[in-house]
């Protein structure tokens, strides 16, 4: 039986390809999955998110919840929910988002009310940079305030 020649550069190229692939495919992100749900404070494992941090909190029946990273306790992560919690279930997905806590502010946020990460509660015309889409709550159904 005869042995095939060892081709090096055909396996230096390869090599050299699928590095080029991952690198371009970013980094692993660390999924945590919910565990227990007591009053508004959620609790997940598996997370290595900072103090502060936002996660994506996604159920099995395509709920989205924004959460906050507030404490820690042995290898659990206790999260405050921005949104409402309704729809979640056990072993939701837990996605990590990053530390990003800037609002957008000018002249047309001026008497607005916003939410706990800068989000308008009534709905308005927004002419800056970022374009808001809300649907307001029948409690804000208000005028505008004047200042």
């Amino acid at each position: 039986m005869k042995v095939p020649a060892l081709r090096p550069q055909h396996w230096l190229e390869t090599l050299d390809k699928a590095g080029a692939r991952a690198r371009l495919a970013g980094g692993v992100v660390a999924e945590g999955r919910l565990t227990r749900i007591v009053g508004l404070t959620l609790e997940a494992v598996g997370l290595q998110v900072p103090l502060g941090g936002r996660c994506e909190i996604v159920s099995d029946r395509g709920a989205r919840i924004e959460a906050e990273v507030v404490g820690f306790s042995g290898g659990n992560t206790f999260l405050m929910p921005v949104d409402h919690v309704h729809g979640l279930t056990p072993d939701a997905r837990v996605v990590p988002l990053g530390t990003d806590h800037s609002v957008a502010v000018g002249h047309e946020m001026r008497g607005r009310v916003v939410d706990g990460v800068g989000r308008p509660l009534v709905c308005s015309a927004w002419v800056g940079d970022n374009a808001w889409a809300c649907s307001p709550a029948a409690a804000w159904e208000r005028a505008y305030c004047s200042a």
